[in-house]
């Protein structure tokens, strides 16, 4: 495990130094060692040690004594400076640093804030458009109920096809054969024009929602449209064919079992219980 080193001591031994030692070579391997010492540990030495120092040592020391002393108060005036020069600096930093974070934080609290608003205005909007979703598809639905749709009837050149529905639906409820001309208002094909052998299915529109429903109900048991193939069908939304589509086999499931069932509109009903989805 390595250790940092913060603090060293040096021991010298000084045993046979004289004056002989003091010419150039000798101050010059003084001088790299201290080199050495410096580069390798610098301003770590904690205490310097000199064992048999000669009578020189002390008439040195009283000479650098006061160089060095003057170095070194020197050096810590300027290391003093230094650092109260970066404690300043870094404060500064710190107080523009906390305005910053203020600033931020206050930001940040006031689009916690915004988003809240936000949240419950949208909300409030999901609500309303759920409302008039509902509404809308009210609408849809009751206008619908006026309609009925035929398959089945095959398309002919230059065809009428108002009197071919109105004939169709005299033999379906002779009862209201003279008022189909004008209780039907409205009949067309759907869908698009194309080259297919399936016919396009039927819609019409009546004014009478009486002679509707007796039209509907007697084509459920129709036995002309048995023979011929036409068959009737509610007008229904999307929505509405859609949970049609998923209600429909239980229906069919409850029927096979002997249990009355029933489809009315986008209801479904099982012995009277109405099923959920």
């Amino acid at each position: 495990m390595s250790i940092c080193a913060t603090c060293w001591t040096c021991l010298v031994d000084l045993e046979g130094l004289n004056m002989r030692h003091l010419w150039r070579p000798g101050i010059k391997a003084f001088l790299r060692m201290i080199e050495l010492v410096g580069a390798n540990y610098p301003e770590t030495l904690g205490r310097l040690l000199i064992l048999r120092a000669p009578r020189v040592i002390p008439v040195l020391w009283t000479l650098a004594d006061s160089a060095i002393i003057s170095t070194l108060s020197s050096l810590i005036n300027t290391r003093s400076d230094a650092l109260e020069g970066m404690i300043s600096a870094n404060a500064l930093k710190i107080e523009g640093l906390k305005k910053t974070v203020d600033f931020v934080c206050a930001e940040v609290q006031d689009l916690k804030k915004n988003v809240k608003d936000v949240d419950s205005r949208l909300k409030d909007q999901e609500r309303l458009t759920g409302t008039w979703e509902t509404r809308i598809s009210d609408l849809e639905r009751y206008s619908r109920r006026w309609n009925l749709r035929l398959f089945g009837v095959p398309k002919t050149f230059k065809e009428d096809i108002r009197s071919e529905v109105i004939r169709i639906c005299s033999e379906t409820y002779p009862e209201a054969k003279s008022r189909y001309p004008d209780v039907i208002d409205t009949v067309h094909r759907l869908g698009t024009r194309g080259d297919s052998t399936k016919p396009r299915a039927v819609i019409m529109h009546f004014t009478s929602r009486v002679i509707h429903d007796a039209l509907w109900k007697t084509a459920k048991k129709s036995q002309f449209l048995k023979d011929n193939n036409p068959r009737f069908a509610e007008d229904l939304t999307s929505l509405d064919r859609e949970r049609w589509k998923s209600l429909w086999p239980r229906v069919r499931e409850a029927r096979a079992a002997g249990k009355m069932a029933y489809y009315v509109g986008a209801r479904a009903f099982i012995e009277g219980v109405e099923i959920a989805l």
